[in-house]
């Protein structure tokens, strides 16, 4: 697979599973993945949506080191979750991660799947990293993937922050809503204030996490006052879509 800029930069970050940085549960940034809070907020978010909805089987796309999957698949373990990713040293990791979640499958090409429907399908942070021609040939794989009135959940980084390097685009809720035109839009929420203030807890969580009480003080923070936002601070997106059903 030729690899653009954008995906090189992503691949070379998995020479170590960063996103297990950060500890969910109890929010614990003290192995220091700077931003760590910031994927703590709108990642603790995407649990609580995901595993309110109905759905025995999941897909997530694009799936990295395999963290959501990680955190998911404790909970539910009458729930099976499978992960795909392009990249197999991401695939890698997942898989070691998740050794003892036997409810989980990491693959890393569509093949692999055979055909199967999902009741749930994710795409976190992922659709940002895609070429725009490449774009609605992935909706379509969505949507032949989703078993009838299924769900889908995406999280995109909005236009409200600035082009990250790694990124062909970010989104608005009617870019979103554009993307994936064979879906219903069901719900979206902006999540992540960018307030300068919340990214200066961001890097003092990042910078000092491993004192004590740092972390709580950062975490309590965050959700009094930046996990929530509005479509003119969010910085990403979450909306959940539905198949259509015409039977």
């Amino acid at each position: 697979m030729n690899q653009t800029v954008e995906q090189q930069i992503q691949e070379e970050q998995y020479s170590f599973p960063y996103h297990h940085l950060v500890t969910f549960g109890r929010f614990n940034n003290q192995k220091t993945l700077h931003g760590g809070l910031n994927y703590f907020g709108y990642v603790s978010r995407l649990i609580t949506i995901i595993s309110g909805l109905e759905w025995k089987s999941l897909l997530d796309i694009g799936c990295g080191d395999g963290k959501l999957i990680y955190e998911l698949a404790p909970k539910l373990r009458d729930r099976n979750l499978t992960g795909l990713d392009y990249s197999k040293k991401a695939i890698s990791f997942a898989t070691a991660f998740n050794f003892e979640n036997t409810n989980t499958k990491f693959f890393s090409s569509y093949d692999d799947i055979n055909n199967q429907q999902f009741d749930c399908i994710t795409l976190v942070e992922t659709l940002e990293h895609i070429k725009d021609n490449e774009v609605a040939p992935l909706a379509e794989s969505i949507y032949s993937l989703l078993a009838p009135n299924g769900m889908f959940v995406i999280c995109v980084p909005t236009t409200n922050d600035p082009l990250n390097v790694k990124h062909f685009r970010h989104y608005d809720e009617d870019l979103v809503i554009k993307s994936f035109p064979k879906l219903k839009i069901l719900s979206s929420e902006y999540c992540i204030n960018n307030s300068w203030l919340f990214y200066w807890v961001v890097w003092f969580s990042g910078k000092f996490g491993k004192l004590p009480g740092v972390n709580q003080l950062a975490l309590i923070i965050g959700k009094k006052y930046f996990f929530k936002a509005n479509p003119k601070n969010g910085s990403h997106i979450i909306c959940v879509f539905q198949k259509k059903s015409y039977g």
